[in-house]
């Protein structure tokens, strides 16, 4: 019996149940570049991708791709080494000394710096980040590198909160005895 039978079997016994928004797809209906496709669309409509958050402006040309490999290439590794490239000069840009609040790939393969949404950011700055950018990445052939500025959150760490020591038994209590 194929897994198909064996899962509808299953279900009709009841075995598992799915809700109305589950979809079955075996491996023979879609391949896997359709499958990413398909759930890179439904995530982008569900209104959950939070990389997309307002936009500010737009710097550049994203290139043209004519495979999926060319552009896992381009937002894999072509980006990561500018972005690596830039590191200690954008530092200072980074919150709380500065706006930015995040910088990497977005998933149409620009280059995004997120811009904490509680300050006012002027023209001259944004220039003057992708003058940064765009100067790393002439270093290493690229010319009109595609950088996407939008508004987002500043990063705000956990704080751990630790129980008072009335849970926490005796040293002596939590060796372990030979």
């Amino acid at each position: 019996k194929s897994d198909r039978s064996r899962f509808d079997d299953a279900l009709q016994r009841r075995e598992i149940r799915l809700s109305d928004k589950v979809r079955v797809i075996t491996v023979e209906e879609l391949s896997v570049e359709e499958l990413e496709e398909e759930a890179t669309e439904e995530y982008r409509e569900s209104g959950r991708d939070i990389d997309n958050p307002n936009l500010i402006a737009t710097y550049g040309t994203l290139p043209e791709f004519e495979t999926k490999e060319q552009w896992r290439k381009w937002s894999d590794e072509d980006c990561g080494v500018i972005i690596e490239g830039v590191g200690d000069k954008i530092e200072p840009y980074f919150y709380p000394a500065g706006p930015l609040v995040s910088c990497g790939t977005d998933f149409d393969g620009y280059i995004s710096m997120k811009i904490s949404k509680n300050l006012t950011v002027e023209k001259p700055l944004l220039d003057e980040l992708y003058g940064i950018i765009d100067e790393e990445a002439k270093k290493n052939g690229i010319y009109e590198v595609p950088v996407r500025f939008v508004l987002g959150d500043s990063y705000q760490p956990d704080i751990l909160v630790e129980d008072s020591d009335d849970d926490v038994p005796p040293s002596d209590e939590t060796s372990s005895k030979s």
